[in-house]
């Protein structure tokens, strides 16, 4: 699909993969401000380029996480990798994912990943 601008491509690739992310996941590894992210994610704001280049490449790393555990060929390049995400995101149920670090849990009922990592850290985070 071709876009006319650059602000086409983020909001129909990039920005529905930013809201798929658990915010606290995209705030620990953007180190951006939990509001300029809602901004982001909801489309009421387009992000510096600089940040845009950042949240791209987060978003396509969890594109790629999901496509990888769906045994799909991971596209080399991140805006491709949140296409191929948004496109083979209506054939899969979604994968329930740790509140911490948004990695697919293989337990439906969990809410961290297995081991206790992610629920410390948790912990942390709520003191």
């Amino acid at each position: 699909r071709q876009y006319a601008k650059p602000r086409d491509a983020w909001r129909a690739l990039v920005q529905p993969v930013l809201a798929e992310m658990p915010l606290a996941e995209l705030a620990r590894l953007s180190e951006l401000g939990p509001t300029a992210l809602k901004a982001a994610r909801r489309g009421r704001s387009v992000p510096h380029p600089r940040n845009q280049r950042l949240l791209l490449t987060i978003a396509g790393d969890w594109a790629g996480e999901h496509l990888r555990s769906w045994g799909i060929t991971l596209p080399s390049l991140p805006i491709d990798r949140c296409a191929a995400y948004l496109q083979e995101l209506p054939g899969h149920s979604f994968a329930k994912t740790c509140a911490v670090c948004g990695k697919p849990l293989d337990n439906p009922r969990a809410t961290y990943c297995p081991g206790g990592a992610c629920k410390q850290q948790a912990h942390r985070n709520r003191q």
